[in-house]
């Protein structure tokens, strides 16, 4: 994710914090002994894990805000769609009434199709 790369440039620096990283994963392979080496290795295991633990519980959050905010989005556009479609609905002359395609359940069907389609897009397809 790009954000761990920003955090972890910013915090140590980008080459320092590629070698801290190259160097704690390959003293995983060594036996440990001298300077403390089970030490070292614990210490910078449980800062990086923390670091990731704290990026994806910023991911978390910003992800249930992102769905909440298009989830409004979705309900808000859906609501003006509907208000301007029985808006126009009511000005039509009372003769367009008399259609069979014009009823009033053709067109309160079509009206209830119409606005899930739209909401489905604005508020899913939007998202990534």
């Amino acid at each position: 994710m790009p954000v761990t790369g920003i955090i972890l440039s910013k915090l140590l620096g980008f080459m320092t914090a590629a070698l801290e990283m190259l160097d704690v994963m390959a003293k995983m392979d060594t036996d440990f002994t001298g300077t403390g080496g089970r030490e070292y290795l614990k210490s910078n295991v449980n800062f990086y894990a923390g670091i990731m633990a704290l990026t994806a519980l910023g991911a978390a959050i910003s992800s249930y805000f992102k769905k909440i905010s298009f989830g409004n989005l979705g309900a808000n556009v859906t609501l003006s769609i509907r208000k301007i479609l029985y808006e126009s609905i009511l000005r039509k002359h009372i003769g367009w009434f008399d259609d069979r395609e014009n009823g009033v359940s053709v067109l309160t069907s079509a009206m209830a199709q119409d606005t899930s389609v739209i909401n489905g897009v604005s508020s899913e397809s939007l998202a990534p």
